[in-house]
């Protein structure tokens, strides 16, 4: 992913101007996320780091962060019951169907996968 950021010992695998929008995007309050369950994806290369929160930016876009950032940016695993709203990845896939099928041109590769490394990029100008 777009550069590894290391807190005390931890790994962050989330971009940090990805991280800085997602917090001002949820009030740095991750009961105001959904989260996702990534337990019934089918990619053969799967990501190392399942589940995930997201928001909404103003124009609907999914802004996503793993569960493995959230719990050392929250210092607490994020509970699925705690946030507005819990979901398996196949709802995610629905709702955002349209979007995602924009995005993604390699269907061997997991369109979250493809989605992260996109909020990354397009934080930069380049």
């Amino acid at each position: 992913m777009a550069g590894l950021f290391k807190v005390m010992n931890m790994i962050l695998f989330t971009d940090t101007k990805v991280i800085g929008h997602f917090l001002c995007l949820s009030e740095s309050n991750w009961h105001n996320c959904c989260y996702v369950h990534c337990n019934t994806c089918t990619y053969p290369k799967s990501c190392s780091h399942p589940d995930f929160l997201f928001v909404t930016d103003a124009t609907g876009k999914p802004i996503l962060l793993p569960i493995a950032d959230a719990h050392v940016l929250f210092a607490t695993r994020p509970e699925p019951e705690e946030c507005v709203l819990s979901m398996e990845l196949i709802h995610f896939y629905i709702l955002y169907k349209p979007y995602l099928k924009t995005l993604t041109k390699n269907q061997n590769t997991c369109p979250i996968d493809t989605l992260m490394h996109l909020q990354a990029d397009n934080m930069y100008d380049w």
